[in-house]
């Protein structure tokens, strides 16, 4: 299982978006795409949409700092959510929804922490891997490209791969701001995130 799992293929990218430059490129990928915006949480099994990209939660500590986690997808996508008692909370299955994962950019007003696009293209099927559908792999292709054809790219940024960057970010840094591309960059210690828990089943 642990072999298979390892080879299950992805595409990501890391970018610096301040809360401006992320609510600007969701609204133009709902126009140009038909994106739809999805929580990583839910009341119930169905996946909640929403307006903005924004969550008023952060590493941070600072009054009114915000980050990002929700999940992009076309209106037709296969979306599955896993029940987590500990939390009482559905939550999005990003192993086998049809979704990019856009997550990060922390944001105290003073440090701007990486953030990025991620998505599977296979799933992991009783023990074997399965392609995502094409039609959902050539709509995340299509957004990828986009996205960075919107953002300036700098190779200097996350070693050698580079990561894209928002035009508010830029205004941001050019007067003072800091770009985070770890946490101790960003001067921050967590503890170990808490695993949620073994979904239940649902029939």
């Amino acid at each position: 299982m642990d072999c298979e799992v390892a080879r299950i293929v992805s595409k990501q990218f890391q970018l610096f978006l301040t809360p401006t430059d992320a609510v600007n490129l969701v609204e133009k990928l709902r126009v140009r795409f038909g994106a739809r915006l999805l929580s990583k949480k839910s009341p119930s099994i169905d996946p909640v949409e929403i307006q903005s990209p924004i969550e008023h939660e952060s590493i941070f500590e600072a009054s009114g700092a915000t980050s990002i986690f929700c999940y992009l997808a076309p209106a037709n996508a296969r979306i599955i959510t896993k029940y987590y008692p500990t939390l009482r909370l559905w939550l999005t299955d990003h192993w086998d929804s049809e979704a990019i994962e856009f997550s990060g950019c922390d944001f105290d007003g003073k440090t701007l922490r990486v953030g990025r696009f991620y998505f599977q293209t296979d799933d992991l099927v009783d023990g074997s891997i399965v392609g995502k559908k094409a039609e959902f792999l050539q709509w995340a292709d299509r957004v990828f490209r986009y996205v960075k054809k919107a953002l300036t790219r700098e190779r200097g940024l996350m070693g050698p791969v580079g990561a894209y960057v928002g035009k508010d970010a830029l205004l941001f840094r050019e007067n003072g701001g800091k770009f985070a591309e770890s946490l101790s960059d960003a001067g921050v210690r967590i503890s170990p995130p808490v695993t949620p828990g073994t979904p239940s089943v649902v029939q």
